[in-house]
């Protein structure tokens, strides 16, 4: 009886080998998807701005590391500096309160200025120093702190105080509150006594010229009823900015502060838009030419930086991906994904009101670039404000990642996630990645090279070397695919062969970053690489035989990152700065590679750090022979139960 179960077990082995083969290779082939990457390392090459890693003040920045941080909202448009009330505007009653200084001392909250207290803290625990906070331009600012504002208590009345950009008298670091306006210059001023010009360590390297004013009406209806009109917006930013300037000659204008799509192409729809638009093609377009206009005739540029503001619209049809916090929503996610090809990518059309209502304006970046060239040269691009939504789920940290990879190869300069969810681990993950990567404070290069895709659907690529060196060539591959890993065949022109390399990354399976496999076989700068479904992954690759990161300590100046000098990016961006300033702008970029070996076997820790990866990683003829073991014991064990029963 044994020996005829041997038989029929070996039998079974090899038909169960045979049975169960095609189905894993047919399984293998279909949940598999093949992308050409080409990356040259001589073409294209653009200094990365480090202010495109940055995050709002009011932000979960636990166990981030970021290069730039903005102070805005809504309640900076009612902000009072001399007593510290602001206005919730409509998104709590419009109710006047000291939500902005609550975390301080009653004897701290009336001290002036102590919401910019907030954004120093961050300097003091983190390091980041380049900063930007928003002025009020409105109109009037909160006069206390008495609660809502009632209907026959709508500015002006004795609940708000009249705001004046310049006061035409000597500025006082004492604030009179007990007349009826609150001067801008005189805030300006006394942000200046207390923290440093935009050339100091900690002083505001920036300023926003109020909050999303084409909404004023409806944000804030009981400070501002009717609609800001376009001409009001260019007067109040023309001033301001030439405030701004007269007293930090160096600090930077972020102006515009759109709040999205509809206030870019017609200043939401207002009646005086349609009076002057004219040539303009949107409401860019002129708000650039005024500001320019207004430049010149003052001899000093008025406008660094157009500051948009940008949460995805893209959904489907019932809600957007922003709006969206359902994470079982396949379709959702799958849209999340896609959502931030509109910033670039001319063959995509995303699905919802922008695709459809928007279209001529889009792809945005190169779109806004061509109004900046034609209107006011110079200008710089940020999105002080955006989201693509899913902060706690794998499809939020990959539109996170390929927004960041995005800004930096198309020369954004300052960019600030604002998060609209509790938990926004993957966000977190996402710009991590590009900025402290090991932990140990290593970052993606300084300067973007040409990478592209064959498959930008499934697929994106960015690559950077730093400093115009390819001894290290960096590469952030991403995999959109729900069910299929990715195989990239990766090809790299540069005058260094490249000999092995590194990875780290992350996946459906986890935010937390972690080691991948290691490359392999590369020959004459071409390998093979496959990233697992959902997942974000940096190769690090060097012309050594073996390479590790070297430890980086904390800086003092930076302690959420290190010291490199981005004096090279500065000089490039028409701003005047002092060498005490770009000094105070180093930021973690240069990574260095060590000689020493690793002294553990990385292909296997990465198996057990990454299940995902573990499971694509055991060889197919392992996984044949092992079902097959389990069908011919099993056919077995039925043979001898069956004849055991007969006796």
């Amino acid at each position: 009886m044994i020996g005829r179960a041997v038989k029929i077990f070996l039998a079974a082995l090899i038909f169960g080998s045979l049975s169960f083969s095609p189905c894993i290779l047919e399984a293998n082939a279909e949940n598999s998807k093949t992308v050409n990457v080409k990356i040259d390392a001589l073409s294209e090459k653009k200094l990365i701005s480090p202010y495109i890693y940055g995050i709002n003040y009011d932000a979960d920045i636990s166990g981030l590391t970021f290069f730039s941080v903005k102070q805005g909202g809504d309640r900076f448009s009612s902000y009072n500096w001399e007593n510290n009330f602001s206005n919730s505007g409509t998104k709590w009653f419009n109710t006047s309160d000291n939500a902005l200084v609550s975390n301080f001392s009653l004897a701290e909250q009336k001290q002036p200025a102590m919401a910019i207290r907030n954004l120093y803290n961050i300097f003091t625990s983190t390091g980041v120093s380049f900063q930007v906070t928003t002025l009020p331009m409105c109109g009037y600012v909160a006069a206390d702190g008495n609660g809502p504002i009632l209907d026959t208590q709508i500015a002006p009345s004795s609940r708000w105080k009249e705001l004046k950009i310049k006061k035409n008298q000597p500025l006082s670091l004492e604030p009179d509150l007990s007349d009826e306006s609150v001067y801008l210059d005189e805030y300006i001023n006394y942000i200046i006594s207390q923290y440093g010009k935009s050339t100091s360590p900690s002083g505001i390297k920036g300023y926003a010229l109020d909050n999303e004013p084409d909404l004023w009406s409806s944000s804030h209806p009981a400070m501002h009823p009717e609609l800001s009109s376009p001409e009001e917006l260019i007067a109040k930013s023309v001033e301001l900015a030439e405030t701004i300037k007269a007293l930090d000659k160096n600090a930077l204008v972020f102006g515009g502060e759109f709040s999205g799509i509809d206030a870019f192409v017609s200043y939401n729809n207002h009646d005086n838009w349609m009076k002057i638009k004219g040539d303009f093609s949107w409401f860019v377009d002129y708000y650039l030419s005024e500001m320019k206009n207004a430049s010149s005739l003052k001899k000093q540029r008025l406008l660094d930086v157009l500051d948009l503001h940008y949460y995805s619209a893209a959904g489907d049809g019932t809600s957007t991906v922003c709006g969206n916090s359902d994470y079982s929503d396949a379709q959702m996610n799958a849209i999340r994904i896609q959502s931030p090809r509109t910033l670039w990518d001319g063959t995509y059309t995303e699905p919802g009101r922008v695709g459809e209502s928007f279209l001529q304006y889009l792809p945005l970046l190169p779109t806004l670039q061509a109004s900046i060239n034609k209107y006011y040269p110079g200008t710089k691009i940020g999105f002080s404000e955006y989201n693509f939504g899913g902060g706690g789920h794998i499809s939020g940290g990959i539109a996170e990642a390929d927004a960041l990879g995005i800004f930096g190869r198309e020369g954004v300069y300052f960019a600030c996630l604002r998060p609209n969810a509790g938990d926004i681990s993957y966000q977190k993950a996402a710009i991590n990645l590009f900025t402290n990567y090991d932990g140990n404070g290593s970052a993606f290069g300084n300067t973007s090279i040409k990478a592209e895709t064959s498959d930008a659907e499934n697929s994106s690529v960015y690559a950077s070397i730093n400093d115009g060196s390819e001894d290290v060539l960096k590469i952030i591959l991403i995999n959109k695919n729900q069910t299929s890993k990715l195989i990239a065949n990766i090809e790299i022109n540069s005058g260094q062969e490249y000999k092995s390399g590194i990875a780290y990354g992350f996946n459906s399976q986890s935010s937390k970053i972690s080691k991948f496999q290691n490359v392999k076989n590369i020959s004459k700068n071409s390998f093979k690489y496959e990233i697992p479904p959902l997942a974000v992954v940096e190769l690090i690759l060097t012309g050594n035989n073996s390479v590790s990161e070297t430890v980086l300590p904390d800086s003092s100046e930076n302690a959420a990152g290190s010291s490199t000098s981005f004096s090279e990016f500065i000089s490039s961006n028409s701003v005047e700065l002092s060498a005490t300033e770009i000094s105070s702008f180093s930021l973690t970029t240069d990574i260095s590679l060590s000689t020493q070996t690793e002294k553990t076997n990385i292909e296997s820790t990465s198996a057990l750090k990454n299940p995902s990866l573990s499971k694509h990683s055991v060889p197919l003829a392992i996984k044949v022979i092992v079902m097959g073991f389990v069908f011919a014991f099993f056919a077995a064990t039925v043979y001898l139960f069956a004849d055991g029963a007969k006796k």
